[in-house]
């Protein structure tokens, strides 16, 4: 019946068509940086006073004890870099904080109220006609009719019924009605409406929007009609740029019926116009090349792309390029699913990825380009003063080289309520000491802090007297400057000048202690930290580590380019310190930097691919767990 309806409208719209509708209906050395001091701890991202002789500062003598092996250190190290990290942490805030995610109320049917469902058979004319002088609002009946059929993915069948209702009713079809009846068809797969539809819109309109083009060239690319595709991908490119979508339709068609000179040719296309292939796409090329041997270099290009761009392919590419290496003819090649163990090993083959530590050259682009860029840029003094920054830059360069930068106000307010300096247990008084032994805090990456606390058993509601005053005794700021400084560690903290007035907040005495175990620079009240902590770092060395939970993005958008971006990001990765927990009295926890780049790599008999797992949920400033190991079987 579909047909012939179809069939019908086909010719009802030739005769009955205007001539023209208008459009508006539509590496470096381990002895160089004090990270591989750190990392070689039983468990790298625990600063423990009790544990200090395991470390080794930039000043001590390395420890003789034996460490753990890799197969008893934890297989996932804790990273605020690692994907799915942000989730989890966010889960256990609410989780803590007794905030049940709120089931959404169901939303209406649609703005205009209408509670209705598109039929599962076809209708009459009549009936359409009856459903929509019933309807609430009648205006743009049509419009929003077709869209419900393409958001819920009608039948077909009943998609036809109803243009056949409305060209009867009115003599015509809109352009935007058909735009979406043809989203229709493309996204269910129904190829013959597509070639349908396309005949009855070049005939009947001088020309369509790119939105058309897209929509034919993937609706023809899935066909062997494909090779139509081109010429209408050429339409698009008289408009605008076509997408790395259009070319990737195109190359999937060429590729599905066996053109592979058309496929490349088209790929080539994409990076000439400096855009990024998609994932399909390259899934597409992987797919293709198991019954085509000669592009070998070809497909290994794209794997130097990712690389070299920093991308981490999905699973299923992740699968197809698995797929591809273990048929390889001549070369033998196994492939399996790992992860990374703390040492920088792969867990199954043992082969050492690539050190997160920055080559000297790398390095100094990135140094030069920060202190341009973000220290020096054209809003600088939209955060501080001339006078201000000349004289920090004073400072540190009278200063020897630091090892950690801790940025002195993130690190205090980590916690939310009572003393921000306040932190040795022995000075506190004997009952003090011990409430507070008995008390657990642990810290958010946003700095909320969950307390957890039992005197004598009994647990304390947030308003109690006695939980505040456990609270109050906590200090992030003293605890961390004090571990740091048993470690022989050269610290700088940056903080502003209100820290030095004494007041709930910044006891004198605390304050005191910490200027006495590390350098400190107090910038004015108004002034932005991170730009001085940025500053100290890089022009401490390669070495100098720094203390935050400020994931720095904005300073990283300010960089020029890509390129730049992603060294700073990989300089960030191995040089941040996160506050993780700390149990007062005994251990200060930082989460693990990792030691090892989160990156397509070979080295020639290996190739090692993180890939992002299906389902998995990774912010951009993470980077994956899971890697591709493939390794050459002789």
């Amino acid at each position: 019946m579909g047909y012939f309806l179809f069939s019908y409208l086909s010719l009802h719209l030739k005769c009955t068509f205007p001539p023209f509708i208008s459009r508006h209906l539509f590496s470096v050395n381990k002895s160089d940086s004090l990270l591989f001091k750190l990392a070689k701890l039983p468990s790298a991202h625990c600063f423990s006073t009790k544990e200090r002789n395991r470390f080794v500062g930039s000043y001590k003598k390395e420890s003789k004890q034996k460490y753990v092996s890799d197969k008893e250190r934890p297989v996932y190290p804790i990273s605020v870099f690692a994907a799915g990290t942000a989730k989890k942490t966010s889960e256990l805030l609410r989780s803590k904080s007794g905030d049940e995610p709120q089931e959404q109320p169901e939303r209406e049917n649609n703005k205009r109220g209408r509670d209705f469902r598109i039929p599962d058979h076809p209708l009459t004319t009549a009936e359409w006609k009856n459903i929509k002088e019933n309807d609430k609002r009648p205006d743009r009946f049509e419009i929003w009719m077709i869209t419900r059929m393409l958001s819920t993915g009608a039948d077909i069948n009943v998609a036809k019924s109803f243009l056949a209702y409305v060209a009867l009713e009115t003599g015509t079809l809109p352009y935007e009605l058909l735009l979406k009846y043809l989203a229709l068809c493309v996204q269910g797969n129904h190829h013959s409406e597509v070639f349908d539809v396309y005949d009855i819109m070049k005939s009947r309109f001088k020309a369509l929007d790119t939105g058309a083009y897209s929509l034919f060239v993937k609706g023809f690319s899935r066909t062997e009609r494909w090779k139509e595709a081109l010429p209408i991908l050429g339409s698009i490119k008289k408009l605008i740029v076509p997408s790395p979508r259009n070319y990737g339709d195109v190359i999937d068609g060429a590729v599905r019926y066996g053109d592979s000179a058309t496929a490349w040719a088209l790929y080539g296309e994409i990076l000439d116009k400096g855009m990024i292939p998609n994932q399909d796409t390259w899934q597409s090329l992987f797919e293709g090349g198991l019954s085509d041997p000669t592009n070998v270099e070809r497909l290994q290009s794209i794997l130097y792309y990712m690389r070299d761009n920093q991308i981490y392919p999905k699973e299923s590419l992740a699968k197809s390029i698995k797929d591809w290496f273990e048929r390889l003819p001549g070369d033998k090649w196994k492939g399996c699913w790992s992860t990374v163990l703390p040492s920088a090993a792969c867990q199954s083959c043992r082969t050492k990825l690539e050190s997160i530590q920055l080559s000297a050259e790398e390095y100094g682009q990135l140094k030069d380009q920060v202190m341009k860029d973000v220290i020096e840029g054209r809003d600088v003094f939209n955060k501080t003063t001339p006078e201000e920054l000349e004289s920090f830059k004073v400072f540190v360069k009278r200063k020897p080289a630091f090892d950690v930068v801790v940025d002195g106000l993130n690190v205090a307010n980590t916690t939310t309520k009572g003393s921000q300096s306040e932190t040795n247990v022995a000075e506190l008084p004997g009952n003090a000491q011990s409430r507070l032994r008995k008390t657990v805090v642990s810290v958010s990456l946003e700095g909320v802090c969950a307390c957890q606390s039992g005197v004598n058993g009994v647990s304390h509601r947030e308003d109690s007297p006695s939980r505040q005053e456990v609270i109050f005794t906590c200090d992030w700021l003293l605890a961390v400057v004090s571990e740091l400084e048993q470690q022989g560690l050269r610290i700088l903290v940056l903080g502003r000048k209100h820290m030095q007035r004494p007041s709930r907040s910044w006891d004198r005495h605390h304050m005191s202690l910490v200027q006495k175990k590390a350098h400190c620079f107090f910038t004015e009240n108004i002034s932005e930290d991170d730009p001085f902590l940025l500053y100290a770092a890089l022009h401490s060395g390669n070495h100098c580590v720094f203390v935050s939970r400020d994931l720095m993005r904005d300073h990283k958008a300010c960089l020029p380019n890509s390129a730049t971006r992603r060294l700073f990001f990989k300089w960030q990765r191995g040089h941040q310190l996160v506050l993780s927990s700390f149990t007062p009295g005994k251990k200060v926890h930082f989460q693990r930097i990792q030691r090892y780049d989160t990156i397509v790599q070979t080295d020639k008999t290996s190739w090692h691919i993180p890939y992002d797992e299906d389902g998995g949920d990774r912010c951009t400033y993470e980077v994956p767990q899971k890697w591709l190991c493939l390794t050459s079987v002789d």
